[in-house]
């Protein structure tokens, strides 16, 4: 049952004040209309249901509320503080939309059963929570234009997911004793997406049962994660002043995405050993040493990384499902992969402009989906002396330095197409040869 103000004994209004000086608890829920405007005073009130307040309020005391069961939702457009020093437990969740909220106090809050959303608070410059250690769902801190300060120090435990996003101002988050986003029931995300933060440290962050999305952030410098040893996806993208990514412990079987990254200089992420997708694109990372334990990845795609000359950095990789590197304005030679013996998948090579060597690929005995090399500008010869079987397509078009095929005299079998064109100075005695031994 839901209980108004200015309906129960001993509430009285006083012009636009409204007081309850005596009441110290109500069973059911407390909601604040429109018929309730200015200053709410109940200074006793110590444990309610379920608190909502969506009237005209201009500031919330409740300095002794210690317990709500239930939720507490505040959506007044007009309410500039909220009071609720006192809060320590919520037992359902916590919503905050009211846009004009310049002071927010849950110094006491200690736990939230629920989720915590705080969206479209346009004016509130700081929000601290510093007694909280564990929400039981989602946290949520969305468009909020002139946060500037995020301050959770004791929170240990998220069970759903961590969304700090469109906050322009945001500079500061402290969170370091963060260990645990998500549950064995929920797969919770950690994202971090269009702030302004200069640096993401989160020195206790353990496990991530979701994916890390760490998007957008123009201002951000370095992400240091250096506990984090679960989860199955990392993705950073379009944050152009970021120069390190430093996951030391990750030891993921999951994805690492990176790109729109033009400062970024140093990678670690030592721990690796396995990945299902390692996507590389529009970086100036010079190196891969940063994954130098890595020996298996199902696709391996590396697009205009301008720094990167050669594989040197993934020497321990041994299996490769596909592969993709294209538009490497650097790359010069695919040494480092000399371990690869298969490809299971398609491989394609196009586009990189000074390449002259693929030999990084001699030991690869098979391609299972085809093989594409495409548009290299003066590779002058495909080195590959192990391969003997390409199930699919083989392609060799417009490499305009390409002089010899005889890097594919052990090829025996090609099941697809066999498509050679474009490639102005490779005679067409090599040409015939190749089909004559396919039989194409």
């Amino acid at each position: 049952m839901c209980s108004r103000l200015w309906e129960r004994d001993g509430a009285r209004r006083r012009g636009a004040t409204a007081e309850a000086p005596s009441l110290r608890e109500i069973g059911g829920g407390l909601t604040f209309g429109a018929r309730v405007r200015g200053t709410v005073s109940m200074p006793k009130l110590a444990s309610v249901a379920s608190l909502s307040d969506d009237g005209a309020l201009g500031e919330l005391h409740l300095d002794a509320l210690a317990v709500i069961t239930d939720d507490l939702e505040v959506s007044d457009n007009t309410l500039t503080n909220l009071s609720l020093g006192a809060l320590a437990s919520v037992g359902g969740g916590i919503t905050l939309t009211a846009q004009s909220l310049t002071s927010v106090d849950l110094g006491a809050l200690q736990r939230v059963s629920g989720d915590i959303a705080v969206e479209i608070v346009l004016d509130l410059p700081a929000l601290a929570m510093p007694a909280l250690t564990a929400v039981g769902g989602d946290i949520s801190i969305n468009a909020a234009r002139s946060l500037a300060t995020l301050d959770l120090p004791s929170l240990e435990v998220v069970g759903g997911g961590f969304r700090v996003a469109e906050l322009p101002m945001l500079s500061v988050m402290h969170a370091s004793k963060l260990r645990t986003i998500g549950s064995d029931d929920v797969r919770g995300n950690m994202s971090v997406l269009a702030t302004g933060l200069e640096q993401l440290e989160l020195g206790s962050l353990a496990e991530i049962t979701g994916a890390a999305l760490i998007w957008s952030n123009r201002a951000l410098r370095a992400v240091q994660l250096p506990a984090l040893r679960i989860a199955p996806r990392i993705s950073i993208q379009a944050s152009p002043a970021l120069e390190v990514v430093a996951v030391p412990v990750w030891a993921s079987v999951g994805g690492l995405a990176l790109s729109e990254l033009p400062a970024l200089r140093t990678l670690d992420a030592g721990s690796v050993v396995q990945l299902g997708s390692l996507t590389l694109g529009q970086l100036s990372l010079p190196d891969l040493s940063g994954l130098l334990a890595l020996t298996s990845v199902t696709t391996l795609s590396v697009d205009r990384v301008d720094q990167l000359k050669d594989f040197r950095g993934l020497a321990s990789i041994q299996r490769v499902s596909i592969l993709r590197l294209s538009g490497n304005s650097a790359l010069s030679s695919l040494d480092g992969l000399e371990a690869v013996s298969v490809i299971s998948g398609h491989a394609s090579i196009s586009g990189n402009p000074v390449l002259v060597s693929v030999a990084g690929l001699r030991n690869v005995a098979a391609f299972g989906a085809g093989l594409e090399v495409a548009g290299n500008a003066v590779l002058p010869a495909i080195g590959l002396a192990g391969l003997t079987t390409i199930t699919g397509d083989l392609t060799l078009t417009g490499n305009p330095a390409l002089t010899s095929l005889s890097g594919l005299a052990a090829l025996r079998s090609v099941t697809g197409a066999l498509v050679v064109a474009g490639n102005d100075a490779l005679p067409a005695i090599e040409i015939d040869a190749l089909q004559r031994r396919l039989g194409k």
